[in-house]
C-alpha cells in the first residue's frame, strides 16, 4: 500500500491453475515523500545486482532450485518451467524459492558495509496473468504470488534504507539474443509490434506502481538490447523515447528516474540521453564494463585491463557523461578476468582483488553509481559472487562512498554547520565564479543574487543528505537542474536566464562534498 493504494495487479480468470494461496498478503509502503524519494534517487549509489532471483540465470541459481526437476539441461527461466514438469511443481519451486532467495539478512548485512543500493532484475511475467503472453502464456498461474514477493523484497530493502533500481531484464520477445532474456530462441525480437506495444504496456504499469514508492530509485527500460542499427536514431531508440513518454504520462507528478541501457554504445546512447533530458527530464546511461568475455579481452594481460580501465575507459565515462549532466552508472561490472589475462606463475586472487579495486576506484571518481554482479552465484565459491569477494577480501571490507562511516558524518557536519565554514566557502566560490567569467568578458555582478542563492540552497540540500542519511550527493548536475527549474518558476523567468542559480547551487553541493571528501581520506 502506497498512501492508501494497495498494489496488488488485477488477475484475469484462472485458466489451468487455481489462483496461488500466497497472494492475500499485501505488502505496505510508506506515504510517498519527495525529500525521502529524492536523497534515495540522487545520492551516490553504490550497489550489487540481485541477479536470478525473478528473472533465472542457472548458473546464479543454488543448486537446491535445479535438484527439484528432472535432468533435462536447462539455462533460461522457461527452460526451467518445462524441466519441473507440471505447472504445480513450477509454481510449488518457485514460490519456495522466493521466500529464500533474498532475506532482511541480506539486507543487514549489505547495509551493514555501507551497499545503499541494489539493481533488481525482473522478468515482465511477474506481472501477472494478465501480462503473460508468448511462451509463457502456456503457465499462467506460476506467478501468481510473485509480484507480492517482488514488493516485499522492495520493502525489505526501505527498512534498511537501501534503493532499489527495478530492471527490465526480460522484456516480451526477448531484447537480446541470450537466455538471461527468459527464452531460449537465440532471437531479439522485442522490437516486433506486438512485443513492442506488450513491452510499453509492461513499462507503463511499472510506473505506475513503482513511481511512489520512496526507495524505488529508477527504473530501467531494457537489459543490455540488441541495437545492430547504422541508423543515426535507430529503432529501438525509437522505442526508448515512446517508453519515456510512457513512463511520464503514467506518473506525471512524480519525476521516476528512468535508466537507458547503452547497448554497447556509450557516444550513441549519450546523444539520444542528451536530445531528450530537456523532455524527460531525469534520464540516466546504463553502461555495463566487463572485460573478461571475448577474444580481445583474453589477448590483453591484466595490467593492460588495469591502464585501459584507468585510462580509455574512464575518460570515455567522463566526455559522454559531460554531455548528460554526468548521469551515467555502471549498471553491472565484475572483478573477473579471463585465465589468459592472468597467466601463468601469478596469483589470481590478488590480480582479480588489485583488478577490482582500480575498477572501483575509477567507478566512484567519475559515476554517481555502480552496481557489481552479482550478489550471488550457483555455490558462493567464485569470483562472479559478491558474497566470495567479500568474504574473501578481493573487495573492500567497507564501501565508503555508500552509506558514510559514522565518524566522517559526525566530524564533517560538526565542520558544515558552522557559519564561519559556510561563508568561507561562498566566498571563495563566488570569486573564482566572477573571475572565471571576467576572462570571457561576460558580465554577472548583475544577477550575483542569483548565483549567491543557488549556492546557500545547494550548500543545505548537501548538508540534509549528510546530516540525515550519511549520504553525498551523486547525481549533483541533475539536482542542480530540477532546483534550478524550481527557482525559474518562482521568479517567472525561463531556466535559461538563471543560469547563475544552477552554477551557485552546483557550488554549493561541491562545498560539502569537498568536506566530506577530506573527512573521508583524512
Amino acid at each position: 500500500m502506497v498512501g492508501g493504494i494497495q498494489y496488488q495487479f488485477l488477475r484475469a480468470s484462472p485458466e489451468r491453475l487455481p489462483m496461488s494461496t500466497n497472494t492475500s498478503s499485501t505488502v505496505k509502503f510508506k506515504p510517498f515523500d519527495a525529500e525521502t524519494a529524492e536523497i534515495y534517487r540522487y545520492r551516490v549509489q553504490a550497489g550489487v545486482n540481485l541477479g536470478s532471483v525473478f528473472v533465472l540465470e542457472r548458473w546464479c541459481c543454488p543448486p537446491s532450485l535445479s535438484s527439484g526437476v528432472s535432468d533435462k539441461p536447462w539455462e533460461s527461466e522457461i527452460d526451467f518451467l518445462e524441466a519441473c514438469g507440471t505447472i504445480e511443481h513450477a509454481r510449488e519451486s518457485l514460490e519456495a524459492y522466493w521466500q529464500t532467495a533474498i532475506k532482511e539478512s541480506d539486507f543487514k548485512f549489505l547495509a551493514s558495509i555501507g551497499i545503499n543500493s541494489v539493481r533488481l532484475p525482473i522478468g515482465y511475467w511477474i506481472l501477472g496473468r494478465d501480462y503473460m503472453t508468448g511462451p509463457f502464456e502456456r503457465f499462467k498461474g506460476v506467478y501468481d504470488s510473485a509480484w507480492n514477493q517482488f514488493l516485499s523484497v522492495i520493502s525489505m530493502a526501505d527498512r534498511f534504507k537501501i534503493g532499489v533500481l527495478v530492471d527490465l531484464h526480460a522484456a516480451p520477445g526477448g531484447q537480446n539474443k541470450q537466455t538471461h532474456c527468459g527464452i531460449s530462441t537465440k532471437k531479439a525480437e522485442v522490437l516486433e509490434d506486438a512485443n513492442r506495444l506488450r513491452t510499453l504496456k509492461v513499462l507503463k504499469a511499472l510506473a505506475s506502481a513503482l513511481a511512489p514508492i520512496n526507495n524505488v530509485i529508477g527504473l530501467e527500460l531494457l537489459n543490455e538490447a540488441d541495437d545492430d542499427s547504422s541508423l543515426q536514431v535507430s529503432p529501438l531508440q525509437d522505442f526508448y523515447k515512446a517508453a519515456c513518454k510512457e513512463i511520464r504520462d503514467a506518473s506525471p507528478k512524480i519525476n521516476l528516474p528512468i535508466y537507458i541501457g547503452d547497448s554497447w554504445k556509450m557516444e550513441s546512447y549519450s546523444r539520444l540521453i542528451a536530445s531528450i533530458q530537456d523532455e524527460f527530464n531525469f534520464v540516466v546511461l546504463d553502461t555495463h564494463q566487463y572485460f573478461c568475455h571475448n577474444e580481445d579481452d583474453h589477448k590483453k594481460t591484466a595490467a593492460e585491463h588495469t591502464q585501459n580501465v584507468k585510462g580509455i575507459i574512464k575518460e570515455k565515462i567522463q566526455t559522454n557523461g559531460a554531455t548528460i549532466r554526468k548521469n551515467i552508472v555502471v549498471g553491472e561490472w565484475s572483478v573477473v578476468l579471463n585465465s589468459a589475462s592472468i597467466g601463468e606463475g601469478h596469483d589470481e586472487k590478488q590480480e582479480m582483488s588489485k583488478f577490482g579495486s582500480v575498477e572501483l576506484k575509477t567507478w566512484n571518481d567519475v559515476c554517481p553509481g555502480n552496481y557489481i554482479w552479482n550478489y550471488r552465484s550457483g555455490d558462493d565459491n567464485w569470483y562472479w559472487s559478491f558474497v566470495y569477494c567479500h568474504r574473501t577480501g578481493v573487495l573492500p571490507n567497507r564501501f565508503n562512498n555508500g552509506t558514510l562511516p559514522q565518524p566522517v558524518v559526525l566530524e564533517t557536519v560538526s565542520d558544515v554547520l558552522r557559519d564561519i565554514y559556510k561563508k568561507e566557502s561562498l566566498q571563495a566560490a563566488q570569486i573564482a565564479h566572477v573571475e572565471y567569467w571576467r576572462t570571457k568578458d561576460v558580465n554577472v555582478q548583475d544577477m550575483l543574487w542569483q548565483y549567491n542563492k543557488g549556492f546557500q540552497r545547494g550548500y543545505d540540500v548537501a548538508v540534509r543528505f549528510l546530516e540525515s542519511w550519511a549520504s553525498r550527493v551523486g547525481f549533483i548536475d541533475q539536482l542542480a537542474n530540477d532546483y534550478t527549474i524550481k527557482f525559474s518558476k518562482e521568479e517567472g523567468q525561463s531556466t535559461k536566464d538563471s543560469w547563475q542559480y544552477d552554477h551557485g547551487f552546483i557550488q554549493g553541493v561541491m562545498a560539502v562534498d569537498q568536506a566530506i571528501l577530506r573527512k573521508s581520506s583524512g
